[in-house]
């Protein structure tokens, strides 16, 4: 009945003279509090319970994130002092623009995967699909 102590002493005074069921009464109070314009503080379970599962998957998508950066600093050599050698060098990071994880970067028009360079598909569907001169000047 925890509920019932958070409501409004008029509510409550109401409610108490009542001989309905607990629904009812749940009911009732929030007839009442609709009527008079007193928004009760109550959240129920379920919807604290949604609040908490978006806030457990966006730290599981934020640990992700760091995790991958901080195993490509480790590859590369930085490990934990990558950010202050960007600050020294004056560079700054644009995570928009940041790709972790994946198999192949593009690069000036460039694919660069892990074992070569080659043109990126685009280039050459654009060059292949050039169309010819119709005329040819001397």
């Amino acid at each position: 009945m925890l509920w019932f102590q958070r409501l409004p002493l008029t509510t409550q005074q109401i409610l108490s003279d009542s001989t309905d069921k607990l629904v009812s009464l749940a009911f009732t109070a929030d007839k009442i509090a609709e009527v008079s314009g007193v928004r009760t503080c109550v959240n129920s379970v379920e919807v604290e319970l949604a609040l908490l599962n978006k806030l457990e998957a966006q730290i599981s998508d934020l640990t992700t994130v760091v995790q991958q950066f901080l195993l490509i600093a480790n590859v590369f050599g930085f490990g934990t002092g990558l950010p202050n050698y960007f600050n020294e060098k004056g560079l700054v990071l644009n995570i928009e623009k940041c790709i972790f994880g994946a198999d192949k970067l593009p690069f000036l028009g460039c694919e660069v995967p892990r074992d070569g360079i080659s043109p990126s598909k685009e280039k050459v569907e654009a060059l292949v699909n050039y169309p010819q001169p119709q005329d040819v000047a001397p």
